[in-house]
């Protein structure tokens, strides 16, 4: 299941990523995403990922890279703090980082919600 909300008094979009984890769910995640009109268009978003199983392979991560391209277009700018505890999730989270992404997109997997707001709001870490 993923999840999104965006918290008024931080302005950033949280998301959770919360039991298994499909390409599929992703894409609907991406529609649901591009949908909401009233984000602003410089957007920071964290993504708790901490309870997250991704059942998609690697070799469906360029799949995912396409689809960030598509979603991501009409932003000014998106900066993206990914929560990441498990080995295999933030190896593909690595995965994802690695890939080609769209100019106005900036990523950085962490480990806590603090470290994700640091980074986030204030440039640190």
């Amino acid at each position: 299941m993923i999840s999104m909300s965006f918290n008024e008094d931080l302005e950033i979009l949280e998301v959770v990523y919360q039991g298994d984890i499909t390409l599929d769910d992703i894409k609907e995640y991406g529609k649901k995403f591009r949908e909401m009109k009233s984000l602003p268009s410089k957007l920071n978003m964290i993504t708790d990922a901490t309870k997250a199983n991704y059942l998609f392979k690697a070799s469906e991560i360029p799949l995912l890279s396409k689809a960030l391209y598509d979603n991501t277009k009409h932003f000014e700018s998106i900066k993206s703090a990914m929560i990441q505890m498990k080995p295999t999730e933030t190896a593909k989270s690595v995965i994802m980082e690695q890939q080609e992404n769209p100019a106005n997109y900036r990523h950085k997997i962490v480990s806590t919600r603090s470290s994700a707001i640091a980074w986030l709001l204030y440039g640190l870490g």
